[in-house]
Order: C-alpha cells, then structure tokens, then sequence
C-alpha cells in the first residue's frame, strides 16, 4: 500500500532529528520553506493548513523574509532567531458520505457563484487550442492521462500557474468521488517537477492523493452532502489573484461531465469563463 503525504511527513518530522532550510516565498498570512525535498507551509491560520502545513503563532510572520533560516527539530521550529514548541500538524478530517441526487444542483449553484464573483486569469481569456483538447477527450473518453498535456502545465502567471490550478480541481473532484479517471503517476511528477513551480508541484501531489488546504476540503464535504449556498463558495474565489476561481472553474468543469454521465446530457455544457 502507498505511502499517502500526509503519512510521509509525519514520519519524516518523527525520524528526523534536524531539517533544515530557508523561506522560499511570503504570503499574506503565511510563507514557505524547503525542508528536505518537501515543500512546508507555515501559517496560524487553520484553514491554510494543508498535509505539509505546520500551523505557528501569528507573531512568527513579524520576523520572516525571504532566504530567513527555518530549522525543524521536531517538535520545536526555528525560524531565524524565533523558536517555539510543538507545531501542530493537521488530522485527516472526516469525509462526508455522497449525496449523488444534491450534485446537479450544487453544480448550477456553483457556476453561478464563479461566474458572477470568480476572476478571470489571463490563460483562460484566451486558451490554447490544446486546453480545448483536454476538455473534449476527457468529455468523450471520461479518462485523462496528466502525462499527455505534461506541456499545458506551468502556463499562467503565479506560483500556482492557472492550468496547474484548473487541474488540481479536476483532480480534487475525482479523487472525492472515488472515480480515479484522471491518471497521474510518479512518472508524470518526474516529469513535472521541470514543468512548473515547487509550490505548484506540491499542491499537485497533494490533489492526487485528494488532499488541499483545509478551506478546500470543507468545501468538498458540503458540496457533496448538503444543499450548496453562495456564501459556502466565496472563500474559496477569494484564494490568490485567480488561483481559487481556477482551480473552483476545476471542480465545476468535472462536475459538469459527471452530470452527462449520470443525466445524458450534453457533455459540453457551457465552461464559465464569461
């Protein structure tokens, strides 16, 4: 049985007496570090968290630049000079059961909420002709090979670029569904790690096991379970410049072909990118 990211890291905090790195990046209310061959992201709020996320005090973010030393001796972080105790490190959260008969619904809730509140990035103005390919093989076949739009991955602005965003929704919404129609294996992420950033290679690791922030994840579990409200959506949209509505335009697109495969309908129905 593989060995999931969540398990992997929680064994390399326990088996490892000291990782050590630097910030690669600082958000707003966050920041990265490569420790190791993992990508780790810090942050004090709970709904960042994500199976490499380590959650920290908010007064940590005062003293964090890029290139700030981080160092992990499990359980105690330093990040420049600042040291604190016992990092939490996230549970899985519970799944809730499919409810097949909400998902048209909550489809049509959903593409309204992107429509009328997304952002509109710069890729999806004007996609290329092999986007349309990827849309139109996985409406006929139902099954995709990320290894065959390799290409396709790092094109948009960002560190989680805009096709990479749409993608990891794909991914996020079939593993949910416990469908496995899009292909995604280790030779794919050998290949991928030249294509695109270490950020964006992570979070794509992290969808394919079906794993995403916990903001994502929530979201998740009430898409499929109960009635889907605007205010349920919204947080998600807010996520980056573009990077949540990209990657929600994911999620809305699969939903759209699991609806012709359970109702007949046209499987190209009309994409939100208006």
């Amino acid at each position: 049985m593989k060995t999931s990211i969540r398990e992997k890291t929680v064994a390399l905090l326990k088996d490892n007496p000291s990782l050590a790195g630097h910030v690669t990046a600082v958000f707003n209310r966050s920041f990265d570090a490569r420790l190791d061959s993992f990508l780790f992201h810090f942050t004090p709020d709970r709904n960042k968290l994500h199976p490499l996320s380590i959650q920290i005090p908010e007064t940590l973010l005062d003293f964090v630049s890029l290139q700030t030393p981080v160092r992990l001796n499990y359980p105690t972080l330093l990040v420049g000079s600042q040291s604190f105790h016992s990092p939490t490190i996230i549970p899985e959260i519970r799944k809730n059961p499919v409810q097949g008969d909400l998902l048209s619904s909550n489809l049509d809730c959903l593409r309204k909420c992107v429509v009328q509140f997304g952002q509109t990035s710069d890729f999806f103005k004007n996609p290329p002709a092999s986007f349309q390919r990827i849309l139109t093989t996985f409406s006929r076949n139902h099954f995709l090979a990320a290894s065959d739009y390799l290409p396709l991955f790092g094109a948009g602005d960002g560190l989680t670029p805009s096709f990479d965003d749409f993608f990891t929704g794909l991914l996020l919404m079939d593993r949910r569904l416990g469908h496995r129609r899009i292909q995604a294996g280790e030779r794919f992420f050998e290949l991928l790690k030249f294509r695109t950033t270490l950020t964006s290679y992570w979070q794509l690791r992290m969808a394919q096991e079906g794993h995403l922030t916990l903001l994502f994840e929530h979201f998740l579990n009430t898409l499929v379970s109960r009635p889907l409200k605007y205010s349920d959506c919204l947080p998600c949209l807010r996520v980056g410049h573009t990077s949540g509505t990209d990657l929600m335009r994911g999620i809305e697109w699969y939903l759209t072909q699991e609806r012709f495969l359970r109702s007949g309908e046209s499987p190209l129905c009309p994409f939100s990118l208006n």
